[in-house]
C-alpha cells in the first residue's frame, strides 16, 4: 500500500499514537509493521483502524463483512487481516465501490470478495440470507446511503 499525499502530513501523527499504545495494539495482532502500511492510506484515526481490526476478528466463521463505498479497499484489506489473523474464512461484500486501478491492487488478495456496484436498496437483494455480521460505512455515511441494507 502506497502512502497518499493527502495523507502524509497526518501519518507520522498517526504513527505516535500507534507507538504510545504499541503493546496493546500489537497484543490483539495489530502489530507496528502492519499500521504502518494502513496509518498512511487512509483518513482513519489510529484508533478507528485498531477497533476495525479487533471488530473484524469477531466475525464469525463463513460470517459477512460488508463495506459500503469503499474507495482504494484499505479497509477491506485490514479486516482482511484482521480475519486472517483470527484464522477465520468469511465472505466480503462492497457496495458502491470505486473500481479502479487502486482498489483492485488494494483488494487483490481478498478471497471471496463480492463487489455489488449498485445503490444501497438495490443491492440488499444480493447479500446472501440478508446476513451482515459487520457493517463498516466507508465512504458516504448517510442513513438514506444505507437504510436499505
Amino acid at each position: 500500500m502506497n502512502i497518499d499525499i493527502a495523507d502524509t502530513s497526518r501519518y507520522s501523527e498517526k504513527l505516535e499514537v500507534y507507538k504510545k499504545e504499541a503493546k496493546s495494539f500489537a497484543k490483539a495482532g495489530f502489530t507496528q509493521s502492519l499500521a504502518e502500511k494502513v496509518l498512511g492510506t487512509t483518513w482513519l484515526t489510529t484508533w478507528d483502524l485498531y477497533h476495525l481490526f479487533c471488530y473484524g476478528k469477531k466475525i464469525p466463521e463463513k460470517g459477512t463483512y460488508l463495506e459500503v463505498m469503499s474507495h482504494k479497499g484499505d479497509s477491506l484489506a485490514l479486516v482482511h487481516k484482521a480475519v486472517k489473523t483470527a484464522r477465520k474464512s468469511i465472505n466480503f461484500i462492497t457496495i458502491g465501490a470505486k473500481v479502479n486501478e487502486k482498489f483492485r491492487e488494494g483488494t487483490k488478495s481478498i478471497p471471496h470478495l463480492k463487489i455489488i456496484e449498485l445503490q444501497a436498496p438495490i443491492a440488499k437483494d444480493q447479500i446472501e440470507n440478508n446476513s451482515i455480521d459487520l457493517l463498516f460505512l466507508d465512504g458516504a455515511r448517510t442513513y438514506e446511503c444505507v437504510k436499505g441494507i
